[in-house]
């Protein structure tokens, strides 16, 4: 079944980078035959937890036929706050760097922006 709605406490204590930000640019294209790949442009208007640049761009992909922790369908374009983690990767040649991904589960790293959310995320920030 769906996983249950994580509390907004538990969101913001298992997030490195809370930001608001403003989704746009927000693509979806087959990826395979289970799932699509999302694409979407995060402009940030606050940072709440941790450092995020002024703009950057999020991947991931959406699975529509399943209950599982994945998101079924990709968010629209509007305000978010959106819980992330910033997570260390390496490219072919050995490299590494740190890339921001969302909270885990994915379905719940996106929350809709409105004062009453935003002062709880608040509230448990400090």
């Amino acid at each position: 079944g769906a996983p249950a709605r994580p509390p907004i406490s538990d969101r913001v204590q298992n997030s490195s980078v809370i930001v608001v930000g403003q989704l746009s640019d927000v693509e979806t294209q087959p990826f395979s035959e289970v799932s699509r790949a999302v694409s979407m442009t995060v402009t940030v208007s606050e940072r709440l937890k941790g450092d995020a640049p002024d703009q950057f761009h999020l991947g991931f992909l959406v699975f529509p036929e399943t209950f599982e922790n994945h998101m079924r369908e990709p968010v629209n374009s509007g305000t978010y706050i959106l819980f992330l983690n910033r997570k260390t990767v390496q490219n072919d040649a050995g490299q590494s760097g740190t890339a921001i991904v969302l909270y885990e589960p994915r379905a719940f790293a996106f929350l809709e922006y409105n004062e009453s959310n935003l002062s709880e995320v608040q509230l448990y920030l400090n």
